[in-house]
């Protein structure tokens, strides 16, 4: 056997381990859907599983006292979080941590929270706390990949080759004479540009959001996110928004197609052109599991905390390593929840 066979035979155990614990999570998880339906029914003032309509003889009058007391709990929460100057402050721990301490206090304050929505995420948070007994908020930074489309009329020579890297791809192009001496002096024969440039764009995006709690995974008897043996939430994504985060387009490919499918959305099947299944391939939804599990991969006997982002293998493209695709692993420290 080869190191790449018992490397996929253990990958394979891996992503069956994983995704019986996410099986376990999501019975867990479905044991209270229906308490959680009727707390938001009756913020609603909807009694109808209770009080039938039209059942004779019963009042139809329903009090909304719930609703009314959430509503005047909220300002003031909300006051107490965000009503300072800083919603958060970092303290060092040591005299060389002071200005790594002020300038994370500075970025949080004056730049993540007015541009990231942090507020309303927090205030989603805190609903669901008091509606449903659960608020989740996590905390993550992104990183995406997009391609930025530039058009530049009349550009010189010299300009040009400032524009062209490894990441640009020019993909219309027209030239006419330069009438420029100076630089005809230094290019002979340079030509005035006008063109179109896709460029691949990196960008890291910082952000808290609030996970709806029918999406959270976390396992039965866990007291705390620290001590759980799986943590995690279930995402319903595009191909093309997972190749932008940096995840293998081949890999994102074998990925199966979501039931969960979005309006206006449909399974590609029929007669395309390479081209047009591409396309159509890309704005596809498919199921995505991020999860931090506590796995022993070492051997050493003691569990260490793996963040794993996989998704079941679509049925077209074989079992392959039992059914499911791992996108990505990593030792971390804690899950951000």
């Amino acid at each position: 056997m080869s190191d790449n066979d018992a490397l996929k035979i253990k990958e394979s155990d891996i992503a069956r381990y994983i995704h019986r614990l996410v099986q376990d999570a999501t019975s867990y998880l479905e044991e209270t859907t229906g308490d959680r339906e009727r707390a938001w029914n009756y913020y609603r003032g909807d009694m109808s599983e209770d009080l039938p309509v039209n059942q004779a003889g019963r009042s139809k009058a329903v009090s909304r006292d719930l609703r009314n007391i959430v509503k005047k709990l909220m300002p003031s929460i909300m006051r107490t979080i965000f009503g300072g100057e800083k919603i958060v402050e970092y303290l060092p721990r040591s005299q060389e941590d002071e200005e790594m301490a002020e300038q994370a206090t500075d970025y949080v304050n004056c730049v993540l929270m007015p541009e990231e929505s942090i507020e309303d995420e927090i205030y989603d948070a805190i609903m669901d706390a008091l509606i449903i007994k659960t608020g989740i908020l996590k905390w993550s930074a992104y990183q995406y990949t997009q391609n930025q489309i530039s058009t530049y009329e009349n550009i010189s020579e010299p300009d040009l080759l400032g524009l062209i890297d490894s990441d640009s791809e020019i993909l219309e192009h027209e030239t006419t004479e330069e009438t420029d001496p100076n630089i005809l002096l230094m290019y002979p024969d340079a030509m005035r540009h006008s063109l179109t440039l896709r460029t691949k764009v990196e960008e890291t995006k910082p952000c808290i959001e609030c996970i709806n709690r029918g999406d959270f995974l976390i396992n039965e008897g866990a007291t705390s996110i620290e001590d759980a043996v799986i943590v995690g939430e279930r995402s319903f994504l595009t191909r093309s928004e997972l190749i932008s985060m940096g995840y293998d387009k081949k890999q994102v490919g074998d990925l199966a197609q979501s039931d969960n499918l979005s309006s206006g959305q449909e399974e590609v099947s029929g007669d395309y052109t390479s081209d047009q299944y591409e396309a159509m391939n890309a704005t596809q939804t498919v199921e995505v599991y991020e999860v931090y599990v506590k796995i022993d991969l070492d051997d050493d006997g003691i569990a260490e905390l793996y963040r794993v982002v996989y998704g079941e293998r679509g049925a077209e493209k074989g079992l392959g390593a039992a059914g499911y695709v791992i996108l990505g692993q990593e030792l971390v420290s804690e899950a951000p929840y």
